[in-house]
């Protein structure tokens, strides 16, 4: 799982640390969280951490963006579901069809985008 990043023991810039939070879906240049051997916790990219702990390469930004996209999109597919079955449930009323449709086209192109994505 690409979370698995928090906790590991890292070297950057000459320095050990450990992860403390990585958060890989925002828009910074920094994504991890890292608490040094002085007690000073610094944001760095990960990028730059180089894994001394023995347990692998470190996750990327790349996969855990592909796992977030798979999680969106079945999440999605699953609000859809939703969507239609109560839809069925209710009596009609004014503007439920438009309404129905607009949302219906949202629900599409949102897992559209996520497919088109996952595809790059």
């Amino acid at each position: 799982m690409a979370r698995d990043l928090v906790g590991r023991v890292v070297k950057v810039r000459g320095q050990e640390g450990i992860v403390v939070e990585w958060e890989p879906l925002g828009s910074g240049m920094t994504d991890a969280l890292v608490e040094l051997e002085d007690g000073k916790r610094i944001w760095h990219s990960s990028h730059e951490l180089r894994p001394i702990d023995g347990k692998g390469p470190l996750p990327t930004r790349e996969a855990a963006r592909r796992e977030a996209d798979a999680l969106a999109e079945k999440q999605l597919r699953e609000i859809k579901k939703g969507f239609v079955r109560e839809i069925e449930r209710h009596e009609p009323w004014p503007g439920m069809e438009f309404g129905k449709g607009m949302l219906g086209k949202a629900l599409n192109e949102a897992i559209e985008e996520v497919e088109r994505r996952r595809k790059r």
